[in-house]
C-alpha cells in the first residue's frame, strides 16, 4: 500500500477525486470526464485510509510501473495458471480498478 499511496501523491486524477469527495460533490469534475475519459460515478467511489475505492475495488493511479508490478504479482500466482491475458486480467480486476 505504501507504493500506491506514494503514487497517489503525484496523480492529479486521484487528487481531483479526493477533492470532489471532500467537498461533497455529486459528480466528478468535468475535466476528468472529458479529458481523462473516466467512466465512473463519484457516488460509486469511497475514500478509506487515504485510498480510493470504486465499487469496493482499489483504484490504481496512472503509474505504469505500479500497474505492471500488480499485474506481475497476479500473473505469477497458481490460480492464473499461465492461461494468458484473460485469467490474469480477471484476477486483477477482482481487486483493483
Amino acid at each position: 500500500m505504501t507504493a500506491i499511496r506514494a503514487a497517489y501523491d503525484t496523480d492529479d486524477t486521484i487528487k481531483k477525486i479526493f477533492k470532489a469527495k471532500a467537498e461533497g460533490a455529486q459528480q466528478l469534475p468535468h475535466s476528468l470526464i472529458t479529458e481523462m475519459r473516466l467512466k465512473i460515478e463519484l457516488k460509486d467511489c469511497e475514500v478509506r485510509d487515504r485510498l480510493v475505492y470504486f465499487r469496493k475495488r482499489l483504484v490504481i493511479p496512472f503509474n505504469n510501473n505500479l500497474r505492471e508490478e500488480i499485474v506481475q504479482r497476479f500473473h505469477n500466482t497458481p490460480s492464473a495458471s499461465h492461461g494468458g491475458k484473460r485469467p490474469t486480467y480477471y484476477l486483477v480486476s477482482q481487486h483493483y480498478y
